[in-house]
């Protein structure tokens, strides 16, 4: 059912919030000037993230589903110490250096601080970037991996918009030929990739 509220969400988010991007300089009489935008008011992730909530909430019936909270798991520092006690972990933290910004763009739980497997629904990221590189996918890909590894999520959800499917998929593969010892989170693991005016593309990483 989540997942279905997520996809009829994604439908609804129109085309120009697939197609912004997030303004940095301007040139104006041939000199060039820092915007110093807010982040929070330009970025297009925060903006797609913002879209998706509300369409959500347009057909959620708060009683019937887990409730929806855009925010982190439980506080940062925790996280950390948790993590660099997995040896498993400390590599992805080394290259993507994942200790700082371990904040999901949205996500499906009952509780903050209740991580119990049944608890935690989905976890989900999203990139709305044409020049999305391979390093910026990869720590967020890393990201979600320790969502499930350490918070106990039963899936998570990358969404990408503005990408190439193909693409997306040598990312893919190029991470998993790397990072080759995450299996179990593979398997709970999806990324969506939606184009304006193409239909959703579901990816299974396992």
């Amino acid at each position: 059912m989540i997942e279905e509220l997520i996809k009829s969400a994604i439908k609804k988010i129109g085309k120009r919030h697939y197609e912004v991007g997030n303004p940095v300089t301007r040139v104006i009489n041939r000199e060039v000037y820092d915007l110093n935008y807010s982040k929070d008011k330009t970025e297009p992730e925060n903006n797609f993230v913002n879209y998706l909530v509300a369409y959500i909430l347009v057909e959620l019936d708060k009683k019937d589903i887990t409730e929806i909270e855009n925010s982190t798991i439980f506080p940062q520092a925790q996280l950390y110490k948790k993590l660099v006690n997995k040896a498993e972990n400390k590599q992805l933290i080394s290259d993507f250096k994942i200790s700082n910004g371990l904040y999901p763009d949205l996500v499906f739980h009952k509780d903050q601080d209740d991580n119990r497997p049944e608890n935690q629904k989905i976890a989900i990221e999203c990139k709305i970037d044409k020049n999305l590189t391979y390093d910026e996918f990869s720590r967020d890909f890393a990201k979600l991996i320790v969502y499930i590894s350490e918070i106990n999520f039963q899936k998570s959800i990358y969404i990408i918009a503005n990408m190439p499917e193909s693409i997306i998929i040598e990312y893919l593969r190029r991470f998993k030929l790397k990072y080759n010892g995450f299996t179990e989170q593979l398997n709970k693991m999806e990324i969506w990739v939606k184009n304006a005016d193409e239909d959703l593309i579901i990816i299974n990483c396992s």
